[in-house]
């Protein structure tokens, strides 16, 4: 149950990381976005006056007064005394020279060699905090720079704030889950009590009298011989021990401790050769190939109770031969199990479900819980499993 409050409170985590971080990139893309709109218009007008603020906005240009102009937005009426900027005309033969400097941290000489690096775009940011515009006449170019340090220390602050507040948030919001996540979790804890009592008592009904039914048929045996009805009871009585043994088997919510180094290769090759005998009872003729040296963190039994089951399975329904196969495919290891079948093509995705049967199986012993198991084993183990029914044989997967 640890395990379980632990996998909720890191999705919930995960779940308010990346709502704060696409809400908080949001709103400072646009907050920057904005900064470097108001930038533009005004290097926009100084580029209409040749990168001066002289006459502006007269008629003698051919474009109008920005809209903006108040004691709000970029173009407030103390804008022009304030703006700290440089411009540089830029001739048809190269010549540079400067037009206006009203700016004290950048020296003029620096000024020409900045604004000669600045004319492949047409504006931009360049070192940090400067926003500059190139604007072409007909003999001459103008590379205006301003200084928007100032402007932008709003916005690099309401970044600041806005990384510090995400990683606050996360911190409550850890703290909060992890306070409440107790409460959030006692039902399911309760439904864990309550499902562990429930096969504790399926196991002690079943126990008995199956264990009665047995003893009173061998007796019936021993004094008038073996019949049909005494074989139909020893079948019908495996079936319901089949049945229990799949119901005490059904895995609760916590995961297995993955803390171990696992030699799946050793365990494979210990699992088939007891169930060797089985194969060779029936004539099932068996195609193993396993790589040596396969290893992976997780529950060796929890490994060997999924593995265990998956070739079991295969010695009870197969029509043919059995294949195991175990390798490592890059930085995973996948078991695969195909068996001969009489089945129809078809996705065996449901078959992990619980009490799902294929229909050639519904006649021997068994619920259905199996592969149930099997799926529950693996994903505590991070792994993936699938199966599938394809040109008459059932192909069982497990990457792990």
């Amino acid at each position: 149950m640890k395990e379980a409050k632990k996998t909720m409170i890191r999705y919930a985590m995960a779940a308010i990381f990346v709502l704060l971080t696409v809400l908080l990139a949001i709103i400072n893309i646009v907050d920057f976005g904005m900064a470097a709109d108001d930038a533009d218009r005004i290097t926009e007008s100084l580029a209409i006056g040749k990168g001066e603020f002289r006459d502006t906005y007269g008629s003698g240009y051919e474009r109008e007064a920005p809209e903006h102009f108040g004691p709000m937005g970029p173009f407030s009426p103390e804008m022009e005394e304030s703006l700290r900027f440089f411009t540089v005309k830029i001739n048809d033969e190269g010549e540079a020279s400067v037009v206006v400097h009203e700016i004290s941290a950048v020296s003029k000489k620096e000024a020409v060699e900045w604004a000669e690096s600045l004319q492949k775009e047409e504006t931009g940011w360049t070192k940090g905090t400067y926003r500059y515009r190139v604007f072409h006449t007909e003999k001459n170019t103008y590379v205006t720079v301003i200084d928007q340090g100032r402007e932008l220390l709003p916005c690099y602050r309401i970044l600041m704030i806005s990384v510090l507040g995400e990683i606050l948030c996360l911190v409550i919001a850890a703290v909060l889950l992890n306070t409440i996540g107790e409460k959030m979790m006692h039902p399911l804890e309760e439904a864990k009590r309550r499902q562990k009592r429930f096969i504790s008592d399926i196991e002690k009904d079943f126990n008995e009298p199956l264990s009665v039914i047995e003893e009173s048929t061998e007796q019936i045996e021993r004094d008038g011989g073996a019949g049909d009805a005494t074989r139909t009871i020893r079948q019908q009585v495996k079936k319901m021990n089949g049945l229990l043994k799949d119901l005490t088997n059904i895995p609760l919510m916590e995961k297995e401790a993955a803390v171990a180094k696992v030699d799946l290769s050793a365990i494979c090759e210990d699992i088939l050769a007891n169930e060797k005998h089985t194969f060779d009872e029936k004539n099932i003729p068996m195609n193993v190939s396993i790589e040596k040296e396969v290893t992976i963190k997780g529950s060796e039994g929890g490994l060997k109770r999924a593995i265990t089951e998956i070739v079991e399975n295969a010695a009870r329904f197969t029509t043919g031969e059995v294949v195991f196969n175990l390798k490592k495919e890059g930085s995973h290891s996948v078991i695969e199990v195909i068996n001969a079948t009489e089945e129809s093509d078809r996705d065996g995705a449901d078959l992990f479900d619980r009490f799902t049967r294929l229909e050639s199986a519904k006649s021997l012993p068994g619920a259905g819980i199996g592969l149930n198991t099997v799926r529950e084993i693996v994903k505590a183990h991070n792994g993936r499993a699938t199966a599938k029914i394809e040109n008459g044989k059932f192909i069982l997967r497990i990457v792990l």
